[in-house]
Protein backbone atom coordinates (compact mmCIF):
# COMPACT_ATOMS: atom_id res chain seq x y z
CA UNK A 1 0.00 0.00 0.00
CA UNK A 2 1.44 3.59 -1.14
CA UNK A 3 0.50 6.33 1.58
CA UNK A 4 -0.29 9.94 -0.35
CA UNK A 5 1.40 12.33 1.59
CA UNK A 6 0.22 15.91 2.65
CA UNK A 7 2.27 18.80 2.05
CA UNK A 8 2.46 20.67 4.76
CA UNK A 9 2.65 24.76 4.84
CA UNK A 10 4.87 26.00 7.59
CA UNK A 11 3.96 30.27 8.51
CA UNK A 12 6.93 32.04 9.49
CA UNK A 13 7.11 32.55 13.47
CA UNK A 14 7.30 36.35 12.49
CA UNK A 15 3.94 36.00 10.56
CA UNK A 16 2.60 34.43 12.82
CA UNK A 17 3.45 36.42 15.82
CA UNK A 18 1.97 40.01 13.36
CA UNK A 19 -1.39 38.42 13.09
CA UNK A 20 -1.86 37.49 16.98
CA UNK A 21 -0.97 40.98 17.59
CA UNK A 22 -3.36 42.13 15.23
CA UNK A 23 -6.37 39.68 16.59
CA UNK A 24 -5.27 40.61 19.52
CA UNK A 25 -5.62 44.97 18.95
CA UNK A 26 -9.56 44.13 18.33
CA UNK A 27 -9.82 44.69 22.07
CA UNK A 28 -8.70 47.57 23.79
CA UNK A 29 -4.58 47.90 24.51
CA UNK A 30 -5.93 50.18 27.74
CA UNK A 31 -8.45 48.98 30.52
CA UNK A 32 -9.60 52.23 32.35
CA UNK A 33 -10.73 52.21 36.00
CA UNK A 34 -13.69 50.78 37.12
CA UNK A 35 -15.35 48.83 39.28
CA UNK A 36 -15.90 45.11 39.55
CA UNK A 37 -19.17 43.42 41.02
CA UNK A 38 -18.81 40.34 43.06
CA UNK A 39 -21.66 37.63 44.74
CA UNK A 40 -19.97 35.76 48.03
CA UNK A 41 -20.03 32.13 47.03
CA UNK A 42 -21.96 29.62 49.58
CA UNK A 43 -20.02 27.66 52.69
CA UNK A 44 -16.57 29.23 51.99
CA UNK A 45 -16.30 32.40 53.59
CA UNK A 46 -15.20 32.40 57.45
CA UNK A 47 -13.47 34.74 60.51
CA UNK A 48 -11.50 33.40 63.08
CA UNK A 49 -11.02 35.20 66.44
CA UNK A 50 -8.15 34.06 68.35
CA UNK A 51 -6.14 30.78 68.42
CA UNK A 52 -3.66 30.51 65.09
CA UNK A 53 -5.69 34.04 63.90
CA UNK A 54 -3.89 37.53 63.66
CA UNK A 55 -7.61 38.75 64.92
CA UNK A 56 -7.32 38.74 68.86
CA UNK A 57 -10.27 37.04 70.73
CA UNK A 58 -12.91 39.13 71.45
CA UNK A 59 -11.92 40.32 74.64
CA UNK A 60 -14.21 39.75 78.09
CA UNK A 61 -16.67 42.47 78.85
CA UNK A 62 -17.24 43.37 75.46
CA UNK A 63 -20.47 42.35 74.80
CA UNK A 64 -21.85 43.10 78.04
CA UNK A 65 -20.73 43.21 81.58
CA UNK A 66 -18.84 40.01 83.05
CA UNK A 67 -19.41 38.48 79.20
CA UNK A 68 -16.18 35.93 78.75
CA UNK A 69 -13.63 36.43 76.37
CA UNK A 70 -14.90 35.01 72.64
CA UNK A 71 -12.85 32.24 70.39
CA UNK A 72 -14.08 30.97 67.51
CA UNK A 73 -14.60 30.17 63.60
CA UNK A 74 -17.58 32.24 62.27
CA UNK A 75 -19.25 30.83 59.34
CA UNK A 76 -20.20 33.78 56.80
CA UNK A 77 -22.39 34.44 53.97
CA UNK A 78 -23.08 37.38 51.98
CA UNK A 79 -25.32 40.29 52.58
CA UNK A 80 -26.42 41.70 49.14
CA UNK A 81 -26.93 45.42 48.41
CA UNK A 82 -29.56 46.92 47.35
CA UNK A 83 -29.89 48.67 43.62
CA UNK A 84 -26.99 46.02 42.15
CA UNK A 85 -27.97 43.62 39.55
CA UNK A 86 -27.49 39.99 41.10
CA UNK A 87 -26.81 39.64 44.80
CA UNK A 88 -23.68 41.24 45.12
CA UNK A 89 -22.24 42.19 48.26
CA UNK A 90 -18.97 43.57 47.73
CA UNK A 91 -17.74 45.73 44.81
CA UNK A 92 -13.73 46.06 44.05
CA UNK A 93 -12.49 49.49 42.06
CA UNK A 94 -9.72 49.09 39.74
CA UNK A 95 -8.19 52.80 40.59
CA UNK A 96 -5.68 52.93 37.78
CA UNK A 97 -5.52 52.18 33.82
CA UNK A 98 -3.95 49.11 32.97
CA UNK A 99 -1.54 48.63 29.65
CA UNK A 100 -2.44 44.91 28.87
CA UNK A 101 -0.90 45.82 24.81
CA UNK A 102 1.95 43.26 25.33
CA UNK A 103 0.83 39.60 25.75
CA UNK A 104 2.75 38.15 28.94
CA UNK A 105 3.44 41.49 30.17
CA UNK A 106 2.77 41.58 33.96
CA UNK A 107 0.08 45.19 34.77
CA UNK A 108 -0.24 46.10 38.47
CA UNK A 109 -2.55 48.46 39.53
CA UNK A 110 -4.13 49.98 42.61
CA UNK A 111 -7.59 48.63 43.84
CA UNK A 112 -9.72 49.53 47.02
CA UNK A 113 -12.27 47.38 48.35
CA UNK A 114 -15.45 49.64 48.24
CA UNK A 115 -18.01 47.64 49.31
CA UNK A 116 -18.17 44.94 51.82
CA UNK A 117 -21.35 43.42 53.18
CA UNK A 118 -21.25 39.60 54.60
CA UNK A 119 -23.31 38.46 58.13
CA UNK A 120 -22.96 35.50 59.95
CA UNK A 121 -24.36 32.53 58.71
CA UNK A 122 -26.22 31.88 62.47
CA UNK A 123 -25.49 33.55 66.15
CA UNK A 124 -22.86 33.28 67.88
CA UNK A 125 -23.30 31.87 71.63
CA UNK A 126 -22.04 34.46 74.07
CA UNK A 127 -21.06 33.00 77.83
CA UNK A 128 -21.96 35.09 80.38
CA UNK A 129 -21.44 35.26 84.35
CA UNK A 130 -22.96 32.06 86.55
CA UNK A 131 -26.71 32.03 86.54
CA UNK A 132 -27.12 34.41 83.39
CA UNK A 133 -28.81 33.24 80.37
CA UNK A 134 -26.55 32.28 77.11
CA UNK A 135 -26.68 35.48 74.76
CA UNK A 136 -26.37 35.49 70.99
CA UNK A 137 -25.38 38.00 68.66
CA UNK A 138 -25.48 37.80 64.66
CA UNK A 139 -22.52 39.47 62.99
CA UNK A 140 -22.15 42.01 60.26
CA UNK A 141 -18.69 42.65 58.51
CA UNK A 142 -18.06 45.93 56.43
CA UNK A 143 -14.98 47.65 55.30
CA UNK A 144 -14.07 50.44 57.90
CA UNK A 145 -15.67 53.64 55.60
CA UNK A 146 -12.76 55.83 57.81
CA UNK A 147 -9.64 54.46 56.49
CA UNK A 148 -9.71 53.03 52.50
CA UNK A 149 -8.88 49.44 51.87
CA UNK A 150 -6.66 49.60 48.96
CA UNK A 151 -3.49 47.05 47.54
CA UNK A 152 -2.90 46.05 44.06
CA UNK A 153 -4.52 44.09 41.64
CA UNK A 154 -1.84 42.65 38.80
CA UNK A 155 -3.50 41.02 35.79
CA UNK A 156 -1.62 39.54 32.21
CA UNK A 157 -2.98 39.55 28.75
CA UNK A 158 -2.61 35.72 27.91
CA UNK A 159 -4.82 35.80 24.29
CA UNK A 160 -6.71 38.25 22.18
CA UNK A 161 -10.07 37.73 24.60
CA UNK A 162 -8.50 38.03 27.80
CA UNK A 163 -6.05 36.75 30.53
CA UNK A 164 -5.41 35.92 34.46
CA UNK A 165 -5.15 38.12 37.10
CA UNK A 166 -4.57 38.50 41.12
CA UNK A 167 -4.97 39.93 44.29
CA UNK A 168 -0.97 40.57 44.29
CA UNK A 169 1.67 42.49 42.70
CA UNK A 170 4.20 44.58 44.23
CA UNK A 171 6.30 44.33 47.32
CA UNK A 172 3.00 45.29 49.31
CA UNK A 173 0.96 41.84 48.50
CA UNK A 174 -2.53 42.41 48.11
CA UNK A 175 -4.62 44.32 49.97
CA UNK A 176 -4.97 45.68 52.99
CA UNK A 177 -8.25 45.62 54.40
CA UNK A 178 -9.98 47.34 57.12
CA UNK A 179 -12.99 45.63 58.40
CA UNK A 180 -15.54 46.74 60.97
CA UNK A 181 -17.32 43.84 62.73
CA UNK A 182 -20.84 44.52 63.90
CA UNK A 183 -22.33 42.45 66.55
CA UNK A 184 -26.34 43.01 66.84
CA UNK A 185 -28.12 41.06 69.87
CA UNK A 186 -30.56 38.52 67.89
CA UNK A 187 -33.20 39.04 70.60
CA UNK A 188 -32.71 42.66 70.86
CA UNK A 189 -32.29 44.75 73.97
CA UNK A 190 -29.07 46.27 73.23
CA UNK A 191 -26.95 48.09 71.40
CA UNK A 192 -24.75 46.96 68.25
CA UNK A 193 -21.23 46.48 69.63
CA UNK A 194 -18.44 47.28 66.99
CA UNK A 195 -15.04 46.03 66.76
CA UNK A 196 -12.44 47.50 64.25
CA UNK A 197 -9.31 45.22 64.26
CA UNK A 198 -5.98 46.52 64.18
CA UNK A 199 -3.45 46.17 62.34
CA UNK A 200 -5.71 45.75 59.09
CA UNK A 201 -5.84 42.23 57.39
CA UNK A 202 -3.95 40.84 54.71
CA UNK A 203 -6.44 40.03 51.68
CA UNK A 204 -5.13 38.18 48.47
CA UNK A 205 -5.60 35.54 46.45
CA UNK A 206 -5.14 31.82 46.48
CA UNK A 207 -4.77 31.37 42.65
CA UNK A 208 -4.85 33.33 39.67
CA UNK A 209 -8.60 33.11 37.94
CA UNK A 210 -9.33 34.16 34.47
CA UNK A 211 -10.54 37.56 33.23
CA UNK A 212 -12.19 38.49 29.61
CA UNK A 213 -12.69 41.53 27.73
CA UNK A 214 -16.31 40.53 26.49
CA UNK A 215 -19.31 41.75 28.36
CA UNK A 216 -21.06 39.13 30.06
CA UNK A 217 -24.86 38.33 29.94
CA UNK A 218 -25.22 39.96 33.12
CA UNK A 219 -22.85 42.78 34.70
CA UNK A 220 -23.03 45.72 37.08
CA UNK A 221 -21.14 47.64 34.65
CA UNK A 222 -20.70 47.32 30.69
CA UNK A 223 -17.47 50.01 30.00
CA UNK A 224 -15.13 48.05 32.47
CA UNK A 225 -13.11 46.39 29.51
CA UNK A 226 -12.45 43.66 31.92
CA UNK A 227 -14.69 41.29 33.45
CA UNK A 228 -13.66 38.32 35.70
CA UNK A 229 -15.13 35.08 33.73
CA UNK A 230 -18.62 34.22 34.68
CA UNK A 231 -18.92 30.76 37.10
CA UNK A 232 -15.58 31.25 38.23
CA UNK A 233 -14.67 31.23 42.00
CA UNK A 234 -11.82 33.90 43.05
CA UNK A 235 -10.68 32.25 46.26
CA UNK A 236 -8.85 34.99 48.70
CA UNK A 237 -7.63 34.05 52.03
CA UNK A 238 -7.00 36.18 54.98
CA UNK A 239 -3.28 36.68 56.42
CA UNK A 240 -2.63 33.35 54.36
CA UNK A 241 -5.70 31.83 55.55
CA UNK A 242 -4.90 32.02 59.39
CA UNK A 243 -7.59 34.25 59.91
CA UNK A 244 -10.05 33.72 57.58
CA UNK A 245 -11.58 32.78 53.44
CA UNK A 246 -13.48 35.36 51.19
CA UNK A 247 -14.54 33.08 48.18
CA UNK A 248 -16.72 35.05 45.53
CA UNK A 249 -17.98 34.87 41.64
CA UNK A 250 -19.18 37.38 39.41
CA UNK A 251 -22.96 37.65 39.62
CA UNK A 252 -25.01 34.92 38.60
CA UNK A 253 -27.39 34.81 35.36
CA UNK A 254 -30.11 34.23 38.11
CA UNK A 255 -29.11 37.45 39.78
CA UNK A 256 -32.08 40.26 39.80
CA UNK A 257 -32.35 43.62 40.73
CA UNK A 258 -32.95 44.79 43.99
CA UNK A 259 -34.39 48.07 44.53
CA UNK A 260 -32.81 50.92 45.52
Amino acid sequence: MCWRMKRMTVMPAAVAAAMLVTTAGAYAQIIPPGQDCLETTAGSTWLQFGGSSSIPPIPADFFFPGSLPWVGVINLRGDPMLGYVGAVDTVIERKEPADVSGLGVPATVGVEVKELHLRSREPIIVDGPPGRADSFFDLFVTVDSSIPSQGFMTMIRESPTGGVFSFRGREDGGISLYPRFIFVPVMGGGEPKILDPDPPLLLESVYTEQWQFAVPALTCYTGNQFYPVPGSVIETVLDGGDSGEHDVTPPSPGGRVLPA
